[in-house]
């Protein structure tokens, strides 16, 4: 779940190749991204554990290179 939602949040990169572009224009849409955290709940973990960790990439300064991104939520 977790490389899932960095992915997500990081985007693709500027100099990607054709075939990252389609991969991601087909897996990298938030809709995909929902699918595959209820996928991961319903398999193990649980909802506490995947908002612990929403919470985490929020505040925690480790992912501050993920959080100064083009797009980011504010506040």
């Amino acid at each position: 779940m977790e490389l899932i939602l960095l992915k997500f949040v990081r985007g693709i990169s500027e100099n990607a190749t054709l075939w990252e572009l389609a991969l991601n224009n087909k897996y990298g849409k938030i809709d995909r991204v929902r699918k595959r955290i209820e996928y991961d709940i319903k398999h193990g973990i649980t909802k506490d554990e995947a908002f612990t960790f929403l919470q985490f990439i929020r505040n925690d300064s480790n992912y501050d290179e993920v959080r100064s991104g083009k797009g980011h939520m504010e506040g």
